[in-house]
């Protein structure tokens, strides 16, 4: 194989009325616009095999920022030989374009596909202390924790610069605060050869990739799992209101590739973050490709982008992009400015924070099975390892089973031969089966994690982010067109509810010995069937 690369990361241009600082607004954003991007393969002679991996548009909902794609409509002229959608080791999509022994000339492509982004400005609630505990990161998240070649946390200056602008944080968001404001303030905007971090911190000029991958660094040396986000930045100029009627103006991207980062909080998931300028959310006017260790890790952009078999006698396979076409249907910019503040030298916007105390759940468990949640992240080998006490703990996540044995020296052994996971974390808002072996009170203590319930198509082991109750209606309420069936265990017996059903299925729930589900308890598990992605609040 012999692999080329063209990719280019380019920066915003801001102009506004005020002197540098951060600017907290509130309120929401939301975008929806078609995407036609067009590309032009040059094939030359002798070219066996043409590889084209394209990084499909994702879909997420975390707590500040969404955004949902359609499936992309992908024509090429010629057609490829083979076409197939596949999913990289992060999640991420792509599609797999195969030409076998092309033609010499000119391959030419149209991918169109529709883009709805949201952000919620008022929803950075967040209960997460610093030091990040490594008990509340998840298997799947801890490799954001280790260092790679252009994320160097490893490095002895990295690690210093970490502690120096970490040392009096008492909670998450000001720690991830501080670095990023760091790296706004003491890097410039401007090329260099090098994208890793430590030549970045080095040179203190860069791109975006530099930007992203040194806040990643630093981040992770402080021992707060973040990862590299690989997308396009879209141009479409918007104003942000300031005090006295006057505003910032201009706020816009140069349309390109980009980049930026996430950082993840246990009871918030991953917050993206736009190092050159942007805290706690990311804006609209951009698309998201895809998330990994860092920009080498991902098909988008990368040199796993497109690759070839062959060796052309004079010339090789070249790739260019444009014209793009944006069609916005709808862009809204409803934010309001609540302050500002000295902390930095650099001009950023932010959310506001809100952060929310510690507190103790006492779970009552009784001998046998029992369908539990938790609105606070926890480590399972923490809570429930003690095997005189526990017989076995199990959580539906994607799909699958992942379950904890305790006493089991090898956890891995029982789970890998069933085709099951390791359940190593409980994250707010899931549902979980503890096999008690007597009655007894699981207690919880921690920050406690609020907002909305992501659902997906199926079946979903949920329950409450909240220290209040909710009768199911109301749980549901608005989704009902989107729930089959709820459930619950309680005291050895199902009690179910049927939002399709005038008597919410008291019909059947009789028929089956079961009762019909009336409410939702702080602490209690449920099963919701879905027939599409569903947001509770």
């Amino acid at each position: 194989y012999i692999i080329l690369l063209f990719f280019i990361w380019i920066a915003a241009g801001i102009s506004n009325t005020a002197s540098a600082n951060i600017y907290y607004y509130s309120g929401t954003m939301d975008a929806a616009f078609t995407m036609e991007e067009n590309t032009a393969i040059s094939m030359p002679d002798g070219v066996t095999k043409f590889i084209y991996n394209y990084s499909l548009p994702q879909n997420y909902d975390y707590s500040v920022n969404s955004q949902s794609a359609d499936s992309p409509q992908i024509l090429f002229n010629p057609q490829p030989s083979s076409s197939e959608i596949k999913t990289d080791e992060f999640g991420n999509k792509y599609a797999e374009l195969i030409w076998n022994n092309p033609a010499s000339g000119t391959i030419t492509g149209t991918v169109t596909y529709s883009i709805n982004t949201t952000a919620d400005w008022d929803k950075f609630v967040t209960s997460d202390l610093f030091p990040v505990k490594s008990n509340l990161i998840p298997l799947d998240v801890a490799q954001f924790l280790e260092a790679t070649d252009q994320v160097q946390s490893d490095n002895a200056m990295i690690k210093l610069l970490a502690d120096d602008l970490t040392y009096d944080s008492g909670q998450q968001w000001q720690a991830v605060s501080a670095i990023c404001g760091w790296v706004m303030d003491n890097i410039t905007y401007g090329t260099n050869s090098n994208i890793d971090a430590v030549s970045t911190y080095t040179d203190k000029v860069g791109v975006c990739s530099n930007y992203s991958h040194l806040a990643c660094a630093i981040l992770r040396a402080a021992g707060i799992p973040a990862r590299f986000v690989g997308g396009r930045a879209l141009s479409k100029s918007y104003s942000l209101p300031y005090q006295g009627g006057s505003s910032f103006s201009g706020v816009d991207w140069s349309p390109s590739l980009h980049a930026w980062i996430e950082v993840y909080y246990p009871s918030l998931g991953w917050v993206p973050y736009e190092p050159q300028r942007d805290l706690h959310h990311i804006d609209t006017h951009r698309i998201t490709h895809g998330a990994g260790t860092d920009n080498s890790s991902l098909i988008f952009g990368s040199s796993q982008w497109w690759f070839y078999m062959g060796v052309p006698p004079s010339s090789y396979p070249s790739i260019s992009s444009g014209p793009d076409t944006i069609t916005w249907n709808t862009d809204i910019i409803d934010l309001a400015y609540v302050k500002e503040s000295d902390e930095i030298n650099a001009t950023a916007f932010s959310t506001p924070v809100t952060f929310i105390s510690s507190k103790t759940v006492n779970l009552s468990l009784n001998k046998g099975w029992n369908l539990l949640s938790s609105d606070i992240a926890f480590s399972v080998t923490d809570k429930l390892s003690d095997d005189s006490k526990f017989a076995s703990v199990w959580k539906w996540e994607g799909g699958g089973w992942a379950v904890y044995l305790p006493g089991e020296e090898t956890q891995g052994d029982y789970a890998g031969s069933k085709g099951f996971t390791v359940l190593s974390t409980i994250s707010p808002g899931a549902g979980f089966w503890v096999n008690s072996v007597g009655s007894q009170t699981l207690s919880i203590s921690g920050a406690p994690a609020t907002g909305s319930l992501t659902l997906t198509s199926g079946w979903n082991l949920v329950g409450l982010k909240s220290d209040q109750g909710k009768t199911v209606t109301a749980l549901i309420s608005g989704n009902q067109g989107n729930i089959a069936s709820v459930w619950k265990w309680k005291s050895g017996g199902w009690a179910v509810y049927l939002p399709g059903e005038d008597d919410g299925g008291a019909d059947y729930a009789d028929s089956k010995g079961f009762t019909v589900l009336s409410n939702i308890e702080p602490g209690e598990g449920c099963w919701v069937n879905a027939t599409q992605q569903t947001t509770l609040d």
